[in-house]
């Protein structure tokens, strides 16, 4: 038989049982899973986990019991996921039927805790040979993982990654006028709803999320350390060494951009593509006082007689930003649920740093909507990007709630 699936806490995600002298595959929680475990299917073939670890799965890893002799083994293995099912639940039924995706990573170790993207689809095999045509042809791509593969402009939660550089590179103390626009060549910039905020640093800027700052402090940072920032934290590269596929994201980089351009860089707009998957390392990597941790999605691999084959990928870390520097930010994150534009983001009790985001793009005029958040402030346990596509207002109204509720799930438990 085929070895199963369990998430972190040991429940059953996905097995196999012979059923009329046949192997049927049994995914527990139907759609939940679909864009990890992915199917495996003799018709379809396989896909996500289900490929990438057949051989575990299949029982084809060698066995050997305690002494070292070689166990003829008829069942496969069982791999342990990092995910937790009730986080994962949480972020099925916060997003509600709205297309999108919820990451949450545990920021010291890089455990994927939750990864949940919307629509899925349920790869249990009567459903799955059913509706195969109708979900290839779909205009909403049910197969597509939103949350690794689905690109996106990062909007306003491209400013986490300016502020890392203008705090590095001797702008701690900016300051700038805004009169709620900004005239650059022929193109005129506002802010959201045109707001203006008078003389303002980059704290206060942050917590607005004012695009005239912003884009001012672009311009004269200028390129070639925005794409020196973006790179450190992994935007548009090909970086992780996760278990599944996933998309690199895109950066358009000239260091002769005209200031217009890097005006709308500085902001997330343009041609900078994120995943999801991207921007809850960032904040994980923010909220680990600036270390990436690789993040991954399993924990371990057991045989049939108990004996532990594989860790799954070894988690690498590196420095990406000072200690300092990841202090601040998380200071102006806490700020910005406290008293800014993540104020649906609060918790009783426990304090919670965030930023906003709304990300412009063709379809209908209606904007995606982020929000990346981290708790407690303190010692982080938990970092999280949500996005909700052509949700339209903006990510306190849309995705800020979903972060919340899925942070309060993880530090209730």
């Amino acid at each position: 038989l085929r070895g199963s699936f369990i998430d972190r806490n040991g429940l059953i995600l996905a097995h196999s049982e012979s059923i009329d002298n046949e192997q049927v595959r049994i995914y527990d929680f139907g759609s939940l899973y679909a864009h990890i475990i992915g199917y495996s299917s003799r018709t379809y073939g396989k896909s996500q986990l289900e490929f990438s670890y057949n051989k575990y799965l299949s029982g084809m890893s060698d066995v050997t019991d305690i002494a070292g002799n070689f166990v003829e083994e008829k069942r496969g293995d069982t791999i342990q996921l990092t995910i937790d099912n009730d986080l994962q639940s949480m972020a099925q039924k916060m997003l509600n039927g709205k297309n999108g995706a919820v990451v949450a990573i545990k920021p010291d170790n890089g455990e994927i805790l939750c990864m949940y993207s919307n629509p899925s689809f349920d790869p249990n095999r009567k459903s799955l040979e059913t509706n195969w045509n109708a979900l290839v042809e779909s205009e909403k791509s049910p197969f597509l993982s939103r949350a690794t593969s689905g690109l996106y402009a990062p909007g306003s939660v491209f400013k986490t990654i300016m502020l890392a550089a203008a705090l590095e590179q001797g702008y701690e103390d900016y300051s700038v006028y805004d009169n709620g626009t900004l005239e650059i060549g022929d193109k005129i910039f506002e802010n959201q709803g045109k707001k203006a905020y008078g003389q303002i640093n980059l704290k206060e800027a942050y917590m607005v999320s004012s695009n005239v700052a912003f884009m001012k402090l672009g311009v004269e940072m200028g390129p070639d350390i925005i794409r020196e920032y973006s790179k450190k934290f992994g935007i548009g590269l090909n970086n992780f060494q996760l278990e599944i596929p996933y998309k690199n994201g895109n950066f358009n980089y000239s260091s002769k951009l005209p200031d217009g351009e890097i005006a709308l860089m500085s902001i997330g707009q343009g041609e900078t593509l994120v995943t999801p998957l991207q921007m809850a390392v960032m904040t994980a990597t923010i909220a680990n006082d600036g270390i990436y941790q690789e993040p991954h999605l399993i924990a371990k691999i057991t045989n049939t007689i108990g004996f532990t084959v594989d860790y799954g990928n070894d988690s690498s870390s590196s420095r990406v930003i000072k200690s300092s520097t990841a202090n601040t930010i998380k200071e102006y994150m806490t700020e910005t649920v406290e008293r800014g534009t993540g104020t649906t983001a609060k918790i009783p009790g426990i304090i919670v740093g965030g930023k906003t985001g709304t990300a412009e793009n063709e379809t209908d005029g209606k904007e995606h909507t982020w929000f990346i958040g981290f708790a407690p402030a303190k010692n982080p346990e938990i970092a999280v990007a949500v996005i909700c596509e052509y949700s339209g207002g903006s990510g306190s109204q849309n995705s800020a709630p979903i972060a919340r509720e899925i942070i309060k799930t993880w530090l209730y438990k």
